[in-house]
């Protein structure tokens, strides 16, 4: 009966967790080395662009930009860079979300430019995913979005953003198993839970019998 009713409840879930529900993310500002401002500007260009690209990823909700900063401003948060754990879950609640992607895009060395991506999930500050792609080097040291630069950027993004999708699904998913099994508190169940509870004590109170002493002959 128990077996029956798990396998009827799990065939009910299924269904549901073929669609899961679009996760709410939030992509906070890149980072960028070495602070100059042409640097400054490739990184947000990249960031706004990759983004805009990817507004109709499905399984994605995005938190708008403008909420976004509004929020790190009144939560004093930083704007860009990672956030410590304690700030990445007060993030998570402020903004409702529940994945937050941050990156920094290292141009130090104008041929072998890099852009590091990371993922954390805000419902508990793990971090899920993260990726180092290098980017399509440059002939001079001064940078400059080039389509070259935004077609890796968004792959990269694209990528770290299904692996983080699919772990964030995962960790959930565990929980709701257990509690399958917690919730299930028919009568058949309990009768089956007190049997196996009868079964298990007796046995651990039962005391093995033992022949009696051979008495000791006397002379």
């Amino acid at each position: 009966m128990f077996l029956r009713l798990l396998l009827a409840l799990l065939a009910l879930a299924s269904p549901l967790a073929a669609e899961p529900a679009p996760l709410r993310t939030a992509l906070l500002a890149w980072d960028a080395e070495p602070l100059r401002p042409d640097v400054q500007r490739v990184a947000a260009d990249l960031l706004a662009l990759a983004q805009a690209e990817l507004s109709a990823e499905p399984g994605l909700a995005w938190v708008e930009r403008a909420e976004l900063d509004k929020l790190l401003a009144e939560a004093d948060l930083a704007v860009s860079g990672r956030l410590d754990p304690r700030s990445s879950l007060r993030l998570g609640k402020l903004a409702r979300a529940q994945l937050l992607v941050t990156g920094r895009l290292d141009a130090s060395d104008h041929l072998a430019t890099t852009l590091v991506l990371e993922a954390i999930d805000l419902d508990h500050g793990d971090l899920l995913a993260t990726s180092t792609t290098p980017l399509p080097p440059r002939a001079h040291r001064h940078y400059a979005v080039s389509d070259a630069d935004l077609s890796v950027s968004k792959i990269a993004l694209q990528s770290l953003l299904a692996e983080a999708a699919a772990r964030h699904r995962e960790l959930s998913a565990r929980p709701a198993v257990a509690l399958l099994f917690l919730a299930n508190t028919g009568p058949s169940c309990a009768s089956a839970t007190s049997e196996t509870t009868s079964r298990i004590s007796s046995t651990r109170t039962a005391s093995p019998s033992r022949p009696p002493p051979t008495p000791t002959p006397t002379s």
